[in-house]
């Protein structure tokens, strides 16, 4: 029956899918007529003419997510001209603890303290419930479950004005309020593939956020845009202990796009955007001059901008960076912008500025950084370290100040 409407609803296509979609109907008929017992599910929630233009189509074969087709009979159709509810469909996506704490939580309401008895006889014998107040199922389990919540963020203090209490300071984090182990409240951290975790590391004052490698980790907590003037100061650590030719391998990315809730970029109409990219060399082939790896590398873009050669639109910069070794393992990075202007600052010494940043072949800048009164609407760090989990990529005291 769910194949007569889909013909009907072809033959008003003057297309010229048409035949093709009639074929396929064909063929799907042939293919399922000995299973028209069992119930269907196919993968598109509004099937049209274009689920059926590939001959190949296996619409019915679902995977994961799957919608199924229910037949509405004539004496239900009659029955619900009433005001009596004929079902209750409840529908919700599965997701496990990789999928962070706030999917995993809703799925577990779901699942284990969505109370089914109450919500049947709430709508079929409203008698068995009348007066009765709705309580979740295991409602025990529930509290004990939001009680581990509430004590583990009880001590916490937003990272922003914590010490100093200065309006002009949005941030400051060295992440000393998180126990070993542990996400830090008020950044996103990703749980799928390599998390971030917050650890202690050895010979080095503090707390560090160990990145994941390929797993971006964001402030939430920072108010935005980010002003137009500000500085950015940060420590980088590696591990010292690598075989390759590099280390910590960290980027820096703040762009005018926001960020959304699962950590990834949305649309914006005039993106604007820095990366910095710091990766830790060998001290043995800095010192000889040789093959070293180590380097700071920085770009700047605007797709509207005249800073375009041969096709390639942005400034760029890449410098070695002998400050940071598997001998001299921390660094302190500092970032400002100020009247469109980038300066890049490595242990508290200018390194390098956007006025001298080239153009993707060589010529030198034509607009040499962003336009004066630019606001960033999101900054994050990613590591892409080779051997990340042994070598390791750190951040931590981070401080972010209006000017």
């Amino acid at each position: 029956e769910y194949l007569d409407l889909s013909v009907v609803a072809l033959k008003k296509e003057n297309g010229e899918y048409m035949d093709k979609g009639l074929a396929t109907i064909a063929k799907l008929r042939k293919t399922y007529e000995g299973k028209l017992d069992v119930p269907a599910e196919i993968t598109s929630m509004q099937p049209t003419l274009w689920d059926f233009k590939n001959e190949g189509i296996t619409m019915f074969e679902t995977s994961t997510y799957a919608y199924p087709v229910y037949k509405i009979t004539a004496e239900v159709m009659k029955e619900s001209a009433g005001d009596q509810p004929q079902w209750i469909a409840i529908w919700y996506p599965y997701h496990s603890s990789e999928s962070g704490n706030k999917l995993y939580e809703m799925n577990r309401s779901m699942m284990d303290h969505l109370n089914y008895d109450y919500l049947y006889n709430y709508f079929f014998y409203p008698e068995k419930v009348q007066g009765v107040v709705y309580k979740p199922m295991d409602e025990e389990g529930l509290q004990a479950r939001l009680a581990m919540y509430r004590n583990k963020y009880k001590n916490y203090t937003t990272p922003r004005n914590k010490v100093t209490k200065d309006p002009n300071v949005l941030m400051d984090e060295d992440f000393t309020a998180f126990g070993d182990g542990s996400k830090p409240t008020g950044w996103y951290i990703r749980s799928t593939g390599k998390p971030s975790s917050v650890v202690t590391l050895k010979g080095k004052p503090g707390k560090w956020l160990k990145m994941g490698v390929n797993n971006p980790v964001n402030p939430i907590d920072l108010p935005l845009p980010l002003p137009a003037n500000f500085k950015l100061d940060f420590d980088l650590a590696t591990g010292d202990e690598y075989t390759a030719r590099s280390g910590a391998n960290v980027v820096l990315q703040l762009s005018t796009t926001k960020i959304n809730s699962q950590g990834d970029e949305g649309l914006s109409a005039d993106p604007q955007w820095m990366e910095f990219k710091f990766v830790a060399g060998l001290d043995e082939a800095w010192k000889a001059q040789s093959n070293y790896r180590g380097l700071l590398k920085a770009e700047i873009h605007r797709p509207k901008s005249a800073n375009r050669e041969n096709n390639v639109e942005g400034i760029f910069s890449e410098t070695p960076l002998g400050q940071f070794t598997d001998k001299k393992t921390t660094v302190h990075i500092g970032i400002r912008m100020k009247n469109g202007l980038c300066e890049i600052y490595v242990d508290d010494k200018l390194f390098t500025s956007s006025d001298k940043f080239k153009m993707a072949y060589g010529k030198s800048c034509v607009e040499c950084g962003l336009p004066a009164g630019t606001r960033f609407n999101s900054i994050r760090w990613t590591s892409s370290t080779e051997d990340g989990n042994d070598v390791g990529s750190y951040i931590s005291n981070i401080t972010l100040v209006k000017e």
